[in-house]
């Protein structure tokens, strides 16, 4: 579903109203948004792919992070 145009709107809207890394913003920092990341995951909860409040805003580095805490978690 990340490469249908309905997503890519999606993102670039979210985007649009959402600036600046979330994550980096909560710790004191201004970075912009590099992408759209879901807040409970997709392949675990894939109806909330297209709900606006399972998004969040995040840098790469952030995104990166956070990927790999959700992967040592398992």
């Amino acid at each position: 579903m990340y490469k249908t145009s309905r997503w890519k709107k999606l993102s670039v809207a979210y985007r649009r109203q959402h600036p600046l890394c979330c994550d980096c913003e909560s710790r004191g920092t201004i970075r912009p948004a590099d992408l759209v990341d879901h807040i409970k995951p997709a392949k675990k909860f894939p109806e909330l792919f297209w709900d606006w409040r399972n998004l969040r805003a995040l840098c790469q580095e952030c995104h990166n992070r956070i990927g790999e805490r959700v992967t040592a978690e398992k």
